[in-house]
């Protein structure tokens, strides 16, 4: 499967005849009118090759200006063509020392969603991009208010062992498992320091890309896999950013 299939799909997967697709290229024309551009595409593996090209996939567009902070805004175009997900498009962060890119969670920027059997998508998406200005805003005071806020290792830990029940919803990952710690640990220069957005970024960087270890079914211990899951990233990200946004309000 090409790109070029999955976005242009405008054929449901064993669905309803209700069920319309909303192709996300038609999605991705209308941000790019306002000045977006698609950065990267991600889809979900499948495991029924009768769902190739209609499976869950993720778009991320950028906007054409930068925050402070080495930031670029985005919107994260999350869909699917099998029934399984409505158009969902969140806002998102994308920092340049760092590829995992940031989805802001919905208790700073509400989630826009819209069912594929909605005939006037076209009208709610323009809302959503008349008021991205607004949105912006929230990311940016979201981001500074972090760079300004100290959190102590003490703090950061607990934050730790709260995000490893979004990475690992299993409840037999426990403190004993994992050493919140070890996702404290900092690997790139400019991540060092005590700030909550620097806290932020490294705890994020250790969940996504499995920059730490825990005891597997075997009783050995593993290194945690990289998280390639297009739904699990996204529940992730928008978990650990709520976390933050909540804990620091």
């Amino acid at each position: 499967m090409n790109n070029s299939q999955l976005l242009n799909q405008t054929e449901g997967y064993n669905v309803s005849k209700r069920y319309n697709v909303i192709p996300t290229i038609e999605v991705v024309n209308e941000f790019e009118r306002f000045g977006f551009q698609m950065s990267s595409i991600d889809a979900a593996r499948v495991a029924n090759p009768e769902k190739e090209a209609h499976q869950q996939h993720m778009v991320r567009m950028a906007a054409d200006f930068k925050m402070v902070g080495g930031l670029r805004p985005e919107v994260i175009i999350h869909n699917s063509y099998d029934g399984t997900k409505a158009l969902n498009i969140r806002v998102g962060l994308f920092r340049f020392i760092c590829s995992n890119g940031i989805v802001v969670g919905e208790n700073l920027v509400p989630n826009f969603k819209v069912l594929h059997s909605n005939s006037n998508w076209v009208e709610m998406l323009h809302e959503f991009i008349d008021t991205y200005e607004e949105k912006h805003q929230l990311q940016q005071e979201w981001v500074t208010s972090m760079m300004e806020k100290r959190m102590s290792l003490d703090e950061a830990y607990h934050m730790a062992e709260q995000a490893l029940q979004f990475r690992h919803i299993d409840p037999r990952i426990t403190n004993d498992a994992v050493d919140p710690l070890e996702l404290l640990i900092i690997k790139r220069r400019e991540d060092k320091g005590n700030s909550a957005w620097e806290r932020f970024n490294v705890l994020q960087e250790s969940l996504i890309n499995g920059q730490y270890h825990k005891y597997g079914s075997d009783g050995k211990i593993h290194k945690a896999r990289v998280m390639t899951n297009v739904e699990e990233l996204i529940r992730v990200n928008t978990d650990l950013s709520d976390l933050f946004a909540r804990e620091l309000a």
